[in-house]
């Protein structure tokens, strides 16, 4: 011991800067991870608890093989609401391209042919008018509601809630009425500037009758346990079709 405080003395400038070095390393690690931790939670925050506690399920590899034994219907929705109590509402998503015309503008963008409950679920607020109802996926009626970017680029300034547009899709031409336009949001699981929604009962009675979802979103009790019943449907998906990677499921909550 009194041999080492004699080389502490004999060589005070490398003690020190060895010494500088610690601390210099230990500040580091602390301010990193307490960056970091902020950082997480400030995302999580700006997202809202909305998101957190839903999970996105997609089809995985062997896409057809899913369909056969594991598909995307009421049957499956009513099995997995039993199967996973955690889930408390699952809403099922078709998609398709389509080009929204008014007067002489065209806008391509994504369609998403969702159920009542899909936009509030994904926190997505309206910026004019109203979203969907009952009657709208009950009755298939011809309403759309435009993401914020998607109604700037076919009406400008002008006031997009009430207007009939034409929409060209699936080799079809539909006519539709405004009925909201989305508040802006770049984050998220559902980020809706560039798309524009349809009642899914729209879909199933005049594009597709008896549609497979294309994806899913189940929403759980809660954001505590959105990481638990993403691995729980996986593993349900997997064992009921013998196969691996049948699904893909993934929440906010897991990142």
């Amino acid at each position: 011991f009194q041999n080492a405080l004699k080389n502490f003395k004999n060589n005070k400038i490398r003690t020190f800067l060895s010494l500088l070095g610690v601390i210099i390393g230990v500040t580091s690690v602390i301010i990193i991870t307490t960056l970091g931790s902020s950082a997480a939670g400030n995302v999580k925050e700006t997202m809202g608890k909305a998101d957190l506690d839903l999970v996105n399920v997609s089809p995985g590899l062997r896409r057809h093989l899913r369909s056969a034994y594991f598909p995307f219907n009421d049957n499956l929705r009513e099995t997995l609401m039993y199967e996973i109590p955690e889930i408390t509402e699952i809403f099922y998503v078709n998609n398709l391209a389509g080009t929204l015309r008014w007067n002489d503008v065209d806008v391509n963008c994504p369609l998403r042919a969702v159920e009542t409950g899909f936009l509030e679920s994904n926190s997505l607020e309206l910026n004019q008018g109203r979203s969907f109802n009952v009657s709208d996926n009950v009755e298939g009626l011809h309403n759309i509601v435009l993401g914020k970017k998607t109604a700037e680029m076919l009406f400008g300034e002008e006031n997009p809630v009430g207007q009939l547009i034409t929409i060209d899709a699936s080799r079809d031409m539909f006519g539709f009425r405004v009925i909201g336009v989305l508040e802006s949001r770049e984050i998220g699981m559902e980020q809706p500037d560039s798309s524009a929604y349809i009642p899914r009962g729209f879909y199933e009675k005049k594009i597709k009758p008896n549609p497979e979802a294309d994806y899913f979103v189940a929403k759980v009790t809660s954001q505590n346990v959105a990481s638990k019943v993403q691995n729980q449907i996986e593993e349900y998906a997997d064992e009921v079709t013998g196969l691996e990677n049948t699904v893909v499921a993934y929440s906010l909550q897991s990142y």
